[in-house]
């Protein structure tokens, strides 16, 4: 009869057609020993199905359609006007042509994807701001660990040195040439003077500038002796290559935080200078610990690094880091696969509704034509 050959034309559409376009799209693969079936039946242990009737599934797969399902141990089960899916890692979350969800479920081999197309978001964080562009968050973050934490190579460079401030107030505490600790005084006026004239950019530069600066006090004729007290070990030997009013003065002005054996040092060497600041004491000139040579403009030279380093006490700077979204929309292929899935899913709406007339057709074929011969 004429019924039963547009039946079976209809049937042999759908059971052929779509796998063609399926094969066409080149989707419908698996991976890892799974399999995936479509139009109603069973799959086994690793794979899924999904169509138009009831499906199950064993192991850890999941199953999904417009009928029945049933899912083995530990697979989720999800159920989206036929759509299929499959169980991702822990927290994953996939989201697709107009809509999204997401599982938690555990990954393992044979899964395959196909049906639902997933597309990506990602972010970019940098320092500097985007142009009439809102980020989507804003945080601030150290610009460089703590200072005592960086190896002292790296703290002698001027480029790690830039990502420090200096402090309100400097350290409590400092180390001699000799290794001993010693405590900083924050209201002392030399310490005081001292973080007064070093700026950022002297601080900065301070290895190139004592480089340079005792360059001619290099050899065997100017052996390194360290004493317990924050100047340079090579200080000597600039104090005495000044006039003897200038050692002098020196001397009387900053005595109190001199050790006694760089002083005793220093009189050995010039024999005419111990007499020099007993005159100079006797003619009443006063200590004034924030003196130094006129002209001479980096003072930070003639002490030694950590008490410098301490008493500008540097801490790391502060940057603001934004976050952007790089979506810019869906690529090429999420927007073909958005297109394939709505194509698909108008076939199968088309094909639902071809059978249903069908169904109806044969109802009222079986019910009323030949029963009743109208």
């Amino acid at each position: 009869m004429k019924w039963k050959n547009v039946v079976v034309l209809a049937l042999a559409f759908c059971f052929v057609l779509e796998p063609g376009l399926v094969l066409a799209k080149g989707g419908g693969s698996s991976s890892g020993g799974g399999s995936r079936s479509s139009g109603g039946g069973f799959s086994s242990s690793g794979s899924r199905s999904s169509g138009w009737g009831g499906s199950s599934s064993s192991g850890v797969r999941s199953s999904s359609g417009w009928g029945g399902s049933s899912s083995g141990s530990s697979a989720p089960k999800s159920s989206w006007s036929g759509s299929s899916s499959s169980s991702s890692s822990s927290g994953g979350t996939k989201s697709g042509w107009g809509g999204s969800w997401s599982s938690s479920g555990s990954s393992s081999s044979g899964s395959s994807s196909g049906g639902w197309s997933g597309s990506s978001s990602k972010t970019i964080t940098t320092t500097t701001p985007r142009v009439n562009v809102q980020p989507t968050s804003v945080s601030k973050k150290p610009a460089a660990p703590s200072f005592d934490k960086v190896a002292i190579t790296d703290a002698k460079k001027a480029e790690s040195r830039v990502n420090y401030q200096k402090a309100n107030e400097p350290a409590q505490t400092y180390k001699t040439p000799k290794g001993e600790t010693k405590s900083i005084n924050p209201k002392d006026p030399e310490t005081d003077y001292l973080r007064g004239r070093l700026d950022e950019s002297r601080w900065v530069n301070r290895n190139q500038r004592e480089t340079t600066f005792y360059s001619r006090y290099s050899g065997p004729s100017y052996p390194v002796v360290t004493y317990s007290d924050p100047y340079h070990p090579m200080m000597n030997y600039w104090l005495l290559s000044q006039t003897m009013d200038t050692m002098a003065m020196f001397i009387i002005c900053h005595e109190h935080s001199m050790e006694q054996a760089r002083i005793r040092d220093l009189y050995a060497r010039n024999t005419q200078l111990e007499a020099q600041v007993a005159a100079m004491r006797a003619r009443g000139v006063k200590a004034d610990p924030t003196w130094y040579p006129a002209g001479f403009n980096d003072p930070d030279l003639l002490y030694n690094e950590d008490y410098v380093d301490a008493t500008y006490n540097p801490h790391p700077k502060e940057v603001t880091e934004y976050t952007y979204s790089d979506y810019d929309g869906p690529t090429f292929d999420e927007f073909i696969n958005g297109v394939w899935v709505l194509i698909k899913w108008i076939f199968y709406i088309a094909v639902a509704i071809f059978l249903s007339c069908l169904v109806i057709r044969l109802f009222s074929y079986l019910l009323f034509e030949r029963r009743y011969g109208a």
